[in-house]
C-alpha cells in the first residue's frame, strides 16, 4: 500500500503534462491506467470498507473493463485497461476523506479530492511505470448515492484545472442497491469524452431533440441507461451498447451520420470536451 504521509506535490514535469485538451484520461483506444482510491479508509468501522466489499468492487470493475475493451475491439480499436489492485497493489489507495454525500452539489468536493491525489499518488511514475499514456482515478465511497465523473473541461486560462480525471462511484446506488458493472463502465466512458444522453446540457451539446432520437434509434446505449431492457439492475455483465455517438465522442470513429443532425456535437479534437470560457 502506498505511504500516504509523504506529499507527492506538483511539479515541473506535471504542468507541462497538462497540455493536452482531452485531459488526463487521453484515448481509450490505448492503454489506460486507473487508480482506485477507497474512501474512508477505516476497514473497522460500520461507515468504513469490508474486505468483501472491496472484493466486490474490483469484481464489478473487472466486468466493466472487460465489457469496454470488447466494445472497443467491435470498433476496431484496442483498449487496454490496467486496474486490477489484486495484481497491481500500487494502484489502490485507501483515504481519510469521507465519502461525498451530496454529489455534484458539493462545490468543494472536486478541489479537495483534486488535491488529495496531488499529495499522493505519483501518477507520472505510474504512467511510466505502466507504459500507459492515459491515467484516471476512481473514487469509491461506502455510502448510498447517484455515482458521477469529473471529467476534464479546458480552462483557456487554467489549462492544469481539473485536469486530473475522477470518477466517483458510490458502493451503492440511491436505492440501497449495489452500484452494476454498467454504472461503472458508463462513469469511466466519461473520463474519454462520452457524454450523457438521458438528459440534456448546453455544454455538451444534448438538447430533448437528441434524448429523443437515442430513445428511438439507440435505447441500449450505455450513456442513456444503464439498465437492461425490463430497466433492472444486472450483476454478472453490461447489459448495454456502445452506439455510434458515443463511439464518435470517445473516438473509436472519427465521424457518424447523427452529427448532420445534431452539428452541436462535433469535437474540434478527438474524445475532448469543448473549452470552458
Amino acid at each position: 500500500m502506498p505511504d500516504e504521509t509523504d506529499p507527492i506535490g506538483p511539479n515541473k514535469d506535471e504542468l507541462s503534462w497538462m497540455d493536452k485538451p482531452t485531459g488526463s484520461a487521453v484515448y481509450l483506444d490505448g492503454k489506460t491506467v486507473l487508480v482506485s482510491i477507497y474512501m474512508d479508509k477505516d476497514i473497522s468501522s460500520n461507515k468504513g470498507w469490508s474486505n468483501k466489499n472491496i472484493k466486490k468492487t474490483q469484481e464489478y470493475m473487472d466486468i466493466a473493463a472487460d465489457y469496454l475493451e470488447e466494445e472497443a475491439k467491435s470498433y476496431g480499436c484496442d483498449a487496454e485497461l490496467i486496474y486490477d489492485t489484486n495484481e497491481h497493489p500500487d494502484l489502490m489507495y485507501l483515504s481519510d476523506l469521507e465519502a461525498i454525500r451530496d454529489g455534484m452539489d458539493d462545490n468543494n468536493a472536486h478541489d479537495i479530492t483534486d488535491s488529495w491525489i496531488e499529495e499522493n499518488v505519483d501518477y507520472l511514475s505510474i504512467l511510466d511505470k505502466y507504459n500507459a499514456d492515459s491515467i484516471g482515478f476512481i473514487y469509491f465511497m461506502n455510502a448510498s448515492g447517484t455515482s458521477w465523473c469529473y471529467p476534464y473541461y479546458p480552462f483557456p486560462d487554467e489549462p492544469e484545472y481539473g485536469y486530473l480525471e475522477k470518477a466517483y462511484i458510490y458502493l451503492y446506488d440511491e436505492y440501497d442497491d449495489y452500484e452494476t458493472p454498467a454504472t461503472y463502465a458508463h462513469e469511466i466512458l466519461h473520463m474519454f469524452g462520452a457524454v450523457d444522453l438521458y438528459t440534456t446540457s448546453r455544454q455538451d451539446g444534448v438538447n430533448k431533440k437528441l434524448i429523443n432520437y437515442v430513445d428511438r434509434t439507440y435505447p441500449r446505449d450505455i450513456m442513456y441507461t444503464v439498465y437492461d431492457e425490463n430497466e433492472e439492475n444486472v450483476y454478472d455483465h453490461v447489459p448495454c451498447l456502445i452506439g455510434p455517438i458515443t463511439a464518435y465522442c470517445v473516438g473509436f470513429i472519427d465521424d457518424c451520420a447523427e452529427l448532420d443532425m445534431f452539428p452541436k456535437l462535433k469535437r474540434t479534437t478527438k474524445a475532448a470536451y469543448p473549452s470552458i470560457r
